[in-house]
């Protein structure tokens, strides 16, 4: 809806009414999508006990199948607002569209379990899945799973030997999973149906036309994750401490990527998906508990600790590019950046190094990698570097006495990094600290160099330019809510027939220590890895007070 702004002349003491908003007249689009989803699912299950066996199993079949439609309609030159409905709408420039697609599962799964004494216990499992997005002979895929467990707590060489051991299991499994989460019809060949049209002849007539996609693959199928898992849990001294450990591996193959890169540009060759990208994260987990009454004090302590680190093992590449702008061996969702190594505070070091074309005093200093005498993309690393952290950790803490109690929360990572846009552009806000220590002339320790004007990199500005100087570490801690509670005494209620009476008071997300902090919200990243402006509305701070109240 369009609305009306005024602008003042204090000469004449006037104000002139001046329109606002993009729509300076009213529009209609109204649209309706359906998705109609079918499950079928039948089971048949069975459990036996043997003494010190005991056996369990189940088999299962699912169908499904998901219909959706859309359906959209626009009009405008509507002579009034007062009538918002499509047939009131001018003749000239109404549009259409509209679209359905079917997708279907046929899924069999099982699992077979045994257990010997409580000590010894094995799981096999297995899933027979069939999906409508890949081509007949492709479509099934078979994954299996297995998981065992050595209750070593129930050994008597622990449980006499160890009595304060209370449970220590070792287990371990290994399984594959499939994904079918993919554009479907890739293995047919595709023409793309235009609603504009194309211009033909004089006068000028719009015509459809077919234009073809790209070339079909018959053999797409499933990606696969496989999971290779070790782990050790245990709880001791009766609860008071406790622990679990995993060590892991996934494995992703099939990653359905395309051999773009490997062929030139001049044969005008669009590609199809292939089933040829492999990714691998290796990691630990690492979980800590503590807890103990003591007369009317309890407390309980969690520690949570993940690290885990990715690594490309194959994908399509151009062969004719230097190691160190490869992708393979690199973390997942590396990026090429330019080496950032200063700030060119004088006209006699331009004149000295390699620059990027257009650079003068104030910008940036890059690195010239290939040492060809000049800045320009075949400088450009693939850094380890990306936006999904490799360590996260989270602490939770619960203490009672008598009848207070206290909750907190922190978590935060690290290891991730996040490339951000720093600028200064008419009609967009910039950071107080950003524009008050950027280089202005003659200054020599200036914090940033010449501000960017445009968030565009490939606009030739040198300090748009991709580079590790804007990448900026996203690691944080945070204490993320804190509550304190009381509860009024069970005597004191009843008087007034209540079940329980309890206050609290909490906060969330109090406070955070980060390098990004004054700027960004560092939890908030593109794990695509691209650029960011940091203008994702930040997290808030929230205060609540509260009365549980129960009759």
């Amino acid at each position: 809806t369009p609305w009306t702004v005024y602008s003042y002349t204090a000469s004449t003491d006037t104000y002139t009414p001046i329109g606002g908003g993009r729509i300076n007249a009213p529009q209609l689009t109204q649209s309706l999508r359906t998705i109609k989803t079918s499950l079928v699912n039948v089971r048949i299950k069975y459990d036996t006990d043997l003494g010190d066996s005991r056996i369990g199993a189940f088999i299962a079949g699912e169908q499904s199948r998901t219909d959706t439609s859309f359906f959209q309609a626009f009009r405008q030159g509507y002579l009034s607002p007062a009538l918002d409905e499509l047939f009131a709408g001018g003749l000239t420039n109404q549009q259409t569209t509209g679209y359905s697609a079917v997708n279907t599962r046929n899924n069999l799964f099982g699992r077979l379990s045994y257990g010997y004494m409580s000590k010894y216990l094995l799981d096999l499992n297995f899933r027979y899945d069939g999906s409508s997005n890949f081509p007949a002979g492709n479509r099934y895929g078979f994954f299996p799973g297995a998981s065992a467990a050595w209750r070593l707590s129930q050994e008597n060489f622990i449980s006499v030997n160890l009595g304060f051991v209370n449970e220590l299991k070792l287990r371990a499994s290994y399984g594959k999973i499939g994904n079918d989460a993919i554009l479907p019809f890739q293995d047919l060949v595709l023409y793309n149906l235009g609603n504009t049209g194309y211009n033909f002849g004089w006068p000028s007539a719009s015509s459809q036309g077919l234009v073809a996609g790209v070339s079909p693959n018959p053999n797409i199928t499933w990606e696969v994750l496989t999971t290779t898992n070790i782990g050790l849990d245990g709880a001791l001294w009766n609860d008071l401490f406790g622990f679990s450990i995993d060590v892991f591996q996934q494995k992703r193959s099939n990653i359905l990527t395309t051999r773009d890169l490997a062929v030139p540009l001049y044969t005008g060759l669009r590609l199809p998906a292939e089933n040829i990208g492999v990714v691998q994260n290796r990691g630990v987990e690492l979980s800590l508990t503590s807890q103990k009454t003591i007369g009317q004090f309890f407390y309980r302590v969690g520690v949570n600790i993940a690290y885990a680190k990715s690594k490309v093992l194959d994908l399509s590449e151009a062969q004719n590019v230097p190691e160190y702008q490869k992708a393979k061996g690199r973390v997942v969702g590396a990026q090429k950046y330019y080496k950032a190594i200063g700030i060119f505070r004088t006209q006699d070091e331009v004149n000295k190094a390699a620059v990027f074309p257009g650079t003068i005093v104030g910008n940036l200093q890059y690195e010239d990698v290939n040492g060809d005498g000049k800045i320009s993309a075949e400088d450009m690393v693939m850094m380890d570097k990306s936006s999904i952290p490799q360590l996260s950790y989270g602490t939770n803490i619960n203490l009672e006495y008598k009848n207070f109690s206290l909750y907190v929360n922190f978590a935060g990572h690290a290891g991730a990094w996040q490339q951000y846009i720093l600028n200064v552009r008419n009609a967009i806000n910039g950071f107080a600290e950003v524009v008050d220590n950027r280089y202005k002339p003659g200054s020599m320790d200036s914090k940033y160099p010449i501000l960017p004007t445009i968030e565009n990199t490939n606009t030739g500005e040198v300090d748009g330019q991709k580079s590790d100087f804007w990448l900026m570490n996203t690691s944080f801690f945070r204490l993320k809510t804190l509550q304190l509670g009381y509860t009024v005494p069970t005597s004191l209620v009843s008087k007034a027939k209540l079940n329980s009476l309890r206050f609290f008071v909490s906060g969330s997300n109090l406070f955070t220590i980060s390098k990004l902090a004054k700027m960004f919200d560092p939890e908030i990243v593109n794990i695509n890895g691209e650029t960011s402006r940091g203008d994702a509305y930040p997290q808030t701070r929230i205060f609540n007070f509260g009365v549980n109240l129960t009759f």
